[in-house]
């Protein structure tokens, strides 16, 4: 799921459906609640991480 939601081209939406739920709203409670985070937070941290924090290092 998580790798997924790093993957900037594909929409959260799609994502949802991959994973068999069924309603994008279902997964998005889902998530927020295992991870205390929204779907499209997860993502843009991760992208954050991935793409500008090495710059860094």
């Amino acid at each position: 799921m998580k790798i997924l939601l790093r993957k900037k081209e594909c929409y959260i939406s799609e994502i949802s459906y991959i994973l068999g739920f069924n309603d994008v709203s279902h997964f998005l409670k889902f998530f927020k609640l295992k991870t205390g985070i929204s779907p499209k937070i997860f993502r843009k941290n991760s992208l954050i991480i991935q793409f500008i924090l090495p710059q860094f290092l």
